[in-house]
């Protein structure tokens, strides 16, 4: 983690612009749905076009600025990847003309050119995933929920039940998929050697008819990475279907009791209709920030491997 506090620390304006386009994106996501309630409860039930489309002209502007919030944060989340990829890289090809040939040797040369390559991309791949998909989650899912209190406790208790019960069982996922997920570099090392001995060695290969073993050696290799992957896969492939599951048990549920409040004078329309989007904002949020959770213990472990060399004595 210190090599990632320290680009932090060299780029606190890029990293401060990044956050603070997020939370601009942010707001424009929450906007709307309470301008949609709005909209129902004050234009289309009172019948006037004038407060319609003040309203309706609000929303266009609340999107429009969203979206562009949305797409000035990307750009600038790539830009502290590709900055992060560009120091990192720098840094260790310093760091490697001072190795010792007895440290060339203890890491081994295809260990060396993966946390290069491969190990510093698992970074910069977490860095735009985060930034994009799992920091806005955990903000989103705090501010819908607050906003849902103002407007009824109960319909805020399914959708607050529907989410505990959601990190839940993610962080059971995480708990079985880390260790797996952590294992995956070094199986990436043992590829990069086996190719880089297989290249290196095909005259004597074939001077020696060796190709049959080779071809084993090579085979076994990617099939110990292929099933490492496809466990952890398979672990994380019960996010989806548990979130849209969720999706629709909470929809029916605050359509159900919503309507029994609309029914009884205590809600009104426009109300059930926000509380609505704004649980499915929330499942919706989590369930990408648990798709790509799965990369962040290979990140880090990544991110040490990469830490080992550079502060290699």
């Amino acid at each position: 983690m210190t090599i990632l506090k320290k680009f932090l620390q060299q780029n606190k304006g890029l990293a401060l612009l990044t956050f603070v386009m997020i939370c601009l994106q942010i707001a424009g996501t929450l906007g709307v749905p309470k301008l949609v309630a709005k909209l129902i409860d004050t234009g289309i039930a009172s019948g006037e076009a004038s407060v319609i489309k003040k309203i309706g002209v609000e929303m266009l502007l609340v999107a429009f600025l969203g979206t562009i919030a949305a797409v000035a944060s990307s750009y600038f989340s790539a830009l502290a990847s590709a900055r992060f990829g560009f120091q990192t890289r720098e840094k260790y090809f310093r760091k490697f003309q001072q190795l010792s040939m007895k440290d060339i040797s203890r890491f081994s040369s295809g260990s060396l050119l993966t946390r290069m390559t491969n190990d510093v991309d698992n970074v910069q791949q977490m860095i735009v995933l985060f930034c994009q998909m799992i920091l806005p989650a955990p903000v989103i899912c705090f501010f819908t929920i607050l906003m849902m209190f103002r407007y009824s406790l109960l319909l805020t208790w399914v959708t607050l039940f529907s989410v505990v019960f959601y990190v839940w069982i993610v962080y059971r996922l995480m708990k079985r998929g880390t260790p797996l997920s952590l294992s995956i570099q070094p199986k990436m090392d043992r590829i990069t050697i086996t190719l880089r001995e297989f290249f290196t060695g095909i005259n004597m290969i074939r001077a020696f008819d060796n190709q049959s073993y080779e071809e084993k050696r090579t085979n076994q290799t990617f099939a110990d990475y292929a099933s490492q992957m496809i466990k952890v896969n398979r672990i994380f492939a019960w996010v989806t279907p548990i979130a849209f599951l969720l999706m629709g048990i909470v929809y029916a549920s605050i359509l159900w009791f919503g309507g029994n409040l609309v029914a009884d004078g205590t809600l009104q329309i426009g109300v059930v209709t926000a509380v609505v989007e704004y649980s499915m904002l929330t499942l919706a949020y989590l369930m990408i920030a648990a798709m790509v959770l799965v990369i962040i213990p290979k990140s880090f472990a990544s991110l040490r491997r990469i830490e080992e060399i550079l502060e290699a004595e």
